[in-house]
């Protein structure tokens, strides 16, 4: 997945319901001051049928977060989709925020 934002290259394995995820989001601009992704699971008819605990940091100097987890996929899931925030910028100076929904 790549935006202005950010660029999330991943990779997963599903066995059953289980879900493995490794990846690794590199923001287009820094320092990260606050992020938040989301990774949602959908059903057939693009209803979100739940969401993993949030991916987050507070602070990051470096351009890249590494990202990976393990989670069980709902009954009925036939797409994941991602949804993030957050804001760049020093604390002295001032702050973007940016943001992407599903």
């Amino acid at each position: 997945m790549q935006t202005i934002n950010l660029k999330f290259t991943y990779q997963y394995v599903l066995k059953g319901n289980e879900l493995s995820l490794i990846g690794d989001i590199e923001f287009a601009r820094c320092p990260v001051r606050m992020f938040r992704m989301d990774v949602h699971f959908v059903d057939a008819d693009g209803i979100i049928l739940s969401s993993t605990r949030p991916i987050s940091i507070k602070s990051r100097r470096s351009r890249h977060l590494p990202v990976s987890f393990d989670r069980k996929v709902p009954p009925n899931t036939r797409s994941m989709a991602f949804s993030y925030r957050g804001e760049i910028g020093d604390r002295n100076a001032d702050f973007s925020q940016f943001w992407r929904a599903p």
